[in-house]
């Protein structure tokens, strides 16, 4: 029995002595090496100082996990062709390596997904690391030293770069370089998506990249992003609050983007924003109305002050005005932001909306968009009217099947306006037959009773939205009183007067020069049409009219 213990005694101290001392530390390294990285015993190695570099590769697995140490050294680099030629599918390289050789990974027939050191720098590193290797998948964990490391790629036109930064998961395929984030793993609170991602813009949200998110507060847009894929941020139930970057594209995008944010209260939107008809996505939420006011009147105040600035020859100070001279100023204050609004020409800089059929009904917001159809265009004409100083009882919209005007009233007639374009016979007319009403449709008319009927989100006039009044076919005579000849109306509705015939009576004559010389002495004439007093049609009604009207009249033009 003794001799037994004995030799179990001699076995044990050869087995603990006869071990050289290099090999202890690789018995030590491999100890603290996750189970799942490939023996130190597979790789050729070269030592210097504390650091160790890769330079060869003599095992048989396919899927390669470098270690961060062997034999307590740390792995800092992997030698000029150290990998080339082998039959290896896969490789994981370490944080801890911030440098590849030359042909380091060349002509590795079967090599197909590559997870980079995330302290990788391109000028530490030689060329043609992955050249003819057929590399589809790069994985990036955490953020790059050097994000243009990924550029070695670059011939890898199938490969797409995913990682993870900041909690966002991402994918960029090399043959775009730009960047999509396809989910989010982060705690939530205020997520900010950044300008670029491995120097590569970041230009989508995936589709339900956030969805059901329940911890995200708050999102701010980089300004690259252009897309947001469909419910990309549905029922993200905690979010309040949405900065939206200056390039995100409604065309772009898809459907269903925030269904079930309830809680949201504030977007915020960039006054450079090139589609801002991209809010629409916000209509179904509480927010979108107060948001629309809020944007709505702040552009508001600017594009009226941009008005007054450009032409201050005008008497703008309406409300300060009586009688004539106010009414005067009415018309020329009126005509001349009808001057500035409505036209489908893009290119024309000169006014603040262009007439764009697809665009959202209904919305004033069109002052901020840019871009508006007949109904937008009306509620910011009649807002700016207001702002500028008429009343609500001088304003009307007026609502007919697929198309919608505005009401002025000048000298207590009732004018029609048409906004969709700032052609001079668009501003002042009266009704007729032979436009855009047809008798025996359904038409509405909206008494403005106060600004917030003006700010509606959604749906035509003649729908009844809670403001529109006498919608139905009798409303033929309504409008045909109220915008038909002076004088309460009941008149034919040929009501195309020439201009000069003041006092519409179907003749220019010594009784218009009368109307608009008492005109100017202060006197109002019961059935004057104001338009007809700017017999020159320049936007204002002064002396020079009456010169022009006396010439007319005595044939000296």
């Amino acid at each position: 029995m003794n001799k037994k213990i004995a030799f179990l005694l001699s076995l044990t101290l050869i087995g603990t002595c006869a071990v050289p001392l290099s090999q202890t530390n690789v018995f030590n390294s491999t100890a603290i090496v996750a189970s799942a990285a490939t023996p130190a015993s597979s790789f050729n190695y070269s030592v210097s100082g504390n650091n160790a570099t890769i330079t060869g590769y003599k095992g048989t697995a396919t899927a390669v996990e470098i270690p961060e140490y062997i034999n307590g050294k740390k792995v800092t680099k992997i030698g000029n062709n150290a990998f080339a030629n082998k039959s290896i599918k896969s490789v994981i390289i370490p944080d801890s390596v911030t440098s590849l050789g030359s042909y380091s990974f060349y002509n590795c027939k079967d090599l197909k997904k590559v997870t980079l050191s995330k302290n990788l720098v391109s000028s530490y590193s030689g060329g043609y690391l992955f050249y003819l290797s057929p590399v589809t998948e790069v994985v990036v964990n955490g953020n790059m030293s050097d994000p243009a490391f990924v550029d070695h790629f670059n011939y890898h036109t199938d490969a797409v770069v995913t990682g993870t930064i900041d909690g966002l998961k991402y994918s960029m395929p090399i043959n775009t370089k730009k960047v999509t984030i396809t989910g989010y793993s982060g705690n939530g609170g205020v997520v900010s998506i950044p300008d670029y991602i491995l120097g590569k813009p970041v230009t989508t949200i995936g589709e339900s990249a956030f969805n059901g998110n329940k911890n995200i507060t708050e999102i701010k847009f980089g300004n690259n992003v252009e897309s947001l894929q469909s419910y990309s941020f549905n029922n993200c139930t905690a979010l309040k609050t949405i900065t939206l970057g200056a390039n995100i594209s409604t065309k772009a995008s898809g459907g269903y983007l925030f269904n079930g944010c309830d809680a949201l209260k504030t977007i915020n939107v960039p006054y450079e924003m090139k589609d801002k008809d991209f809010v629409f996505h916000f209509k179904y939420l509480d927010c979108f109305a107060q948001f629309i006011r809020t944007e709505t009147d702040m552009r508001l105040e600017t594009v009226l002050n941009e008005l007054k600035s450009d032409n201050p020859s005008l008497n703008w100070n309406i409300r300060g005005l009586q009688g004539a001279e106010r009414e005067r100023a009415k018309y020329e204050v009126a005509r001349y932001i009808h001057s500035r609004l409505g036209n489908d020409n893009k290119s024309d800089n000169s006014v603040y909306i262009h007439y764009q059929k697809s665009a959202e009904d209904n919305l004033p917001y069109c002052l901020v968009s840019g871009t508006g159809t007949c109904a937008g265009m009306s509620s910011a004409y009649a807002l700016l009217l207001l702002q500028a100083g008429f009343e609500l009882n001088e304003v009307d919209l007026i609502g007919a099947p697929e198309h919608q005007l505005a009401g002025i009233k000048l000298f207590d007639q009732w004018y029609l306006v048409e906004c969709t374009n700032n052609d001079p016979s668009s501003f002042a007319m009266h009704h007729t037959t032979d436009g855009w009403y047809k008798p025996g449709t359904t038409n509405g008319v909206v008494k403005i009773e106060s600004r917030d009927q003006i700010y509606r989100a959604t749906g035509p006039l003649y729908t009844n939205y809670g403001t529109a009044v006498n919608v139905n076919a009798d409303t033929q005579a309504y409008i045909a009183n109220k915008y038909g000849r002076a004088n309460g109306g009941n008149a034919p509705y040929a009501d195309e007067y020439a201009r000069g015939d003041i006092n519409m009576d179907n003749s220019i004559d010594a009784f218009d020069i009368t109307s608009l010389r008492r005109y100017f002495n202060g006197i109002f004439d019961s059935g004057i049409n104001l338009a007809n007093c700017d017999f020159n049609h320049d936007g204002k009604i002064d002396t020079t009219d009456l010169k022009d009207l006396q010439d007319f009249v005595l044939n000296r033009k």
